[in-house]
């Protein structure tokens, strides 16, 4: 009994011990304050507007996407997932959320001194021989040397994705919040063209089909070249052309599929 007392004490220690630090991590234990000393040199007396902007710890976010099919139309939603322990609750702010990351520091190289000298031209020319192995092919010869892996290097730009509203509220709890970003509606249609060929002679025709072309950022419409016949694709118009030989008594199926993509704030497509 006196053991599992202890052990009982023990225990409830722990817990406590982890309970302190569970509260530490969710609320910050200290307030910090800065001052900012800002000198303006202007050449005339007037208003002016100056936009302030510094980095805070404690904050992060990662992307959401959903995808719901009704009937033949796919709705693509994208939200941000933004955790703030900063202290300070970002209550109704224009937010944008970036791929940027600071915390990698951006500090400039170092340089060295670099001692540049000249000398006299040599007037004898120096050669030097290697050898060198030849490979062969076909049977008897060595398997080639399997090349090395490339290293990781995704070439990525930074992207600024601001909220679809303009005010978005993140208190400063540590929780996961997600702010809507972008919602986009995916519409596929097919449109298929019939032929026949009533005659006895062969018949050459040229047939167009036209897609919707797009001038705004929020709509936007791709051909699906899989699925269109030959592969075809529309022109600056968006007219999708099939030069056809219809041979005497045919009939033949011309299919274009597209794909309009539309912000869900568009109406009218």
């Amino acid at each position: 009994m006196v053991e599992a007392g202890f052990e009982v004490t023990e225990i409830e220690r722990e817990l406590e011990r982890l309970g302190q630090r569970l509260s530490s991590t969710e609320t910050p234990n200290a307030s910090e304050t800065a001052r900012l000393e800002l000198l303006v040199i202007a050449t005339t007396p007037g208003r002016l507007a100056v936009t302030i902007e510094y980095l805070v710890p404690s904050a992060c976010w990662r992307p959401y996407h959903t995808a719901t099919l009704r009937g033949d139309r796919v709705t693509v939603r994208t939200d941000g997932c933004v955790w703030q322990n900063t202290g300070e609750d970002w209550a109704q702010v224009k937010l944008s959320l970036s791929t940027r990351r600071p915390s990698l520091g951006s500090n400039p190289p170092e340089l060295d001194s670099d001692v540049l000298s000249v000398r006299p031209r040599s007037e004898t020319v120096e050669v030097s021989a290697r050898n060198q192995a030849v490979k062969t092919t076909g049977l008897g010869g060595e398997p080639p040397a399997a090349p090395e892996l490339p290293g990781i290097d995704d070439a990525g730009e930074a992207v600024t994705l601001p909220a679809a509203s303009e005010a978005s509220t993140v208190p400063s709890d540590g929780r996961p919040h997600r702010v809507l970003l972008s919602s986009w509606e995916e519409i596929t249609r097919t449109v298929k063209v019939r032929l026949s060929n009533l005659g006895t002679t062969a018949k050459a025709l040229r047939v167009e089909e036209r897609v919707p072309v797009s001038e705004l950022d929020k709509v936007k419409v791709k051909v699906e070249r899989r699925e269109t016949t030959g592969r075809r694709e529309p022109d600056a118009d968006g007219f999708v052309t099939w030069p056809v030989e219809l041979a005497a008594a045919s009939q033949q199926t011309l299919t274009l599929r597209y794909e309009l993509k539309k912000h869900t704030d568009v109406v009218g497509v």
